[in-house]
């Protein structure tokens, strides 16, 4: 007999659905800044490919319908292999997979801006659709998805372009219900941008907005600090500065929490 005499009420959610009926859960709200925070992931797993110096290029294309189109110069992501651990292919461990990482150990990754491995398939399970594409060393690896589910198999063929990662996708409104749209405004990614561009030597984040690109997709705004805070400063001080700028670094080892592996 079961207990008090009635069926359990208790209900049990896979990852997806779970992500998907309690957003706010991994993306801190169900509303715009929630659907922001998981779009940036994209951004942030690109700008780590610049941090360990494998990218130097980021273009960031949001489209009138809210969609966007993340593409960079970095290695690729891991896409073909197979996992024997895990039991999965690489693919599935980045977008289908809570908390699975390739930058944990160090050995992908000396640097990074997170270890929890949630960034790429949270934003998978909270999207209309996703389309990715990575290229590695001549080989070209694509796969889409709806609502996070794979549609068909990885396709894998011979190619002559460069290496680098494209994804496109669109966040579900039907998942963000605490808002009525889907459009990150363009001041959210020019502040992220200039702060990643200062932070990051080299890198070039370049963004096609709407509210920016006079309707023009093509039309992208730069953001580029060849010597990091030094150049920044200089172009929003002008001729304000009284001192020229001293720039000082350091690179410290940490960790999420006690006792987790630590990474720069």
């Amino acid at each position: 007999m079961s207990e008090h005499g009635r069926e359990s009420e208790l209900n049990v959610y896979e990852d997806r659905e779970a992500v998907r009926k309690r957003p706010n859960l991994m993306c801190g709200t169900n509303d715009l800044d929630g659907l922001t925070n998981a779009a940036f992931e994209i951004i942030n797993n690109s700008i780590d490919e610049a941090m360990v110096g494998r990218c130097n290029l980021i273009d960031v294309l949001v489209r009138s319908d809210g969609s966007i189109r993340v593409i960079d110069n970095g290695c690729g992501v891991p896409m073909r292999n197979y996992n024997t651990k895990a039991g999965k292919y690489d693919w599935e461990i980045v977008f289908c997979t809570l908390y699975g990482s390739g930058k944990a150990n160090g050995k992908l990754y000396s640097k990074s801006s997170g270890l929890n491995g949630v960034g790429a398939t949270v934003c998978n399970y909270t999207s209309e659709y996703m389309k990715v594409m990575s290229v590695t060393d001549g080989v070209m690896s694509s796969i889409s998805f709806k609502e996070g589910i794979p549609q068909g198999e990885l396709v894998v063929k011979e190619t002559d372009m460069p290496n680098g990662t494209m994804i496109d996708f669109k966040p579900d409104i039907e998942v963000f219900k605490g808002t009525d749209t889907i459009m990150i405004p363009a001041m959210k990614f020019v502040e992220n941008f200039e702060n990643q561009a200062m932070l990051t030597k080299g890198l070039r984040l370049r963004l096609s907005h709407p509210e920016l690109n006079g309707g023009v997709e093509d039309n992208y705004t730069e953001f580029y600090f060849p010597n990091g805070a030094d150049d920044y400063f200089k172009q929003v001080c002008d001729t304000m500065m009284l001192k020229e700028t001293k720039e000082y670094t350091s690179e410290k080892v940490g960790a999420d929490r006690i006792g987790d592996e630590e990474y720069k």
